[in-house]
């Protein structure tokens, strides 16, 4: 045997689970060959510390983070956030509520961004807890602070804000009428409502079902006309209800696959790869739907119509 045959090994044929998640996520299978591998020296005096990670840091969590940024659990999270509240002209004097505040991106950015006071509820205990400690971590524990709330028996500060922000929070919620109405109630004076939702389309069938069921959602989400209606019957001035799908879906690509791209070189064990292509399977059925036209995401602005001033256009 000589030297060269001595420093090599056979694989054991098994292929890593990084590969084959990004076989899978690019739709084929893996063909697994023995073939001969240079045996890698272990590095001298390599000191690794890993930490135990803390009660919040789950895969789900962490994986979000890694799609949308750290921080965040939706697409284009932190892109849009700062648009979506520019109309509304935010200061150090001002109050705002974010509904669905996730892991409590949106109002961290807000509160760094224009000095304002963010409260922030979310409905999942978990992602409340995780945005707690990354509020607390950011030294903006009170500046940005995020509860858990009931989102189906929502209670609201009544004439406590000068905005409130809801993300996709209430689509799945069976008391949508409940949660607007606190949150016109909310609204000051001068208040104003700006929301994203997925709605459901007329022509809703197949690859809307399949979404829906995967998320077991508690009720359909509403159509955009619904939205609408409910929004001025419960007295606010309806300014913008315009379809936001396209740039959502390009965030939802982006984020996923450029985590895919680097996951199989990734350490990855096998209760990962579990949760990457659960969730995988069901930000694959959302785009689906949208894609088929079946479901699509609306951003509302309303104004109370108690305000004295209007918005300039944007």
């Amino acid at each position: 045997m000589t030297i060269a045959d001595n420093s090599q090994r056979k694989t054991r044929g098994k292929v890593p689970i990084g590969l084959r998640l990004k076989a899978w996520w690019d739709g084929y299978d893996l063909e697994v060959r023995q073939r001969l591998a240079a045996q890698e020296p272990a590095a001298a005096h390599e000191v690794r510390y890993e930490r135990d990670p803390l009660a919040w840091e789950t895969p789900r969590i962490e994986l979000a983070q890694q799609l949308w940024g750290k921080g965040f659990n939706a697409p284009g999270e932190a892109e849009q956030t700062l648009d979506l509240v520019k109309p509304v002209g935010l200061d150090e004097s001002m109050s705002v509520l974010e509904v669905g505040s996730g892991l409590g991106g949106s109002a961290r950015l807000i509160a760094q961004e224009f000095g304002s006071w963010v409260t922030a509820l979310e409905p999942d205990p978990g992602l409340a807890q995780a945005a707690t400690a990354l509020s607390e971590m950011a030294g903006l524990a009170k500046k940005a602070a995020v509860s858990s709330c009931d989102i189906e028996n929502l209670e609201v500060k009544r004439a406590g804000y000068d905005c409130i922000l809801s993300r996709t929070a209430l689509y799945g919620v069976d008391n949508k009428l409940g949660a607007l109405a606190a949150m016109a109630g909310g609204l000051k004076a001068k208040g104003q409502l700006i929301m994203t939702d997925f709605v459901k389309s007329d022509s809703a069938g197949r690859a809307f079902e399949r979404w829906r069921n995967l998320e077991e959602l508690k009720s359909d989400p509403w159509r955009a006309e619904d939205y609408e209606e409910t929004i001025k019957e419960l007295g606010l001035d309806l300014r913008v209800a315009a379809d936001v799908t396209d740039d959502y879906r390009a965030a939802l690509v982006k984020g996923w696959s450029g985590f895919m791209s680097g996951v199989s070189k990734q350490q990855i064990d096998a209760e990962q790869a579990q949760i990457v292509k659960e969730e995988a399977e069901l930000w694959n059925l959302r785009k689906a739907a949208l894609d088929a036209g079946e479901l699509r995401l609306y951003r509302f602005h309303a104004l109370s119509t108690r305000a004295d001033r209007l918005l300039s256009d944007w």
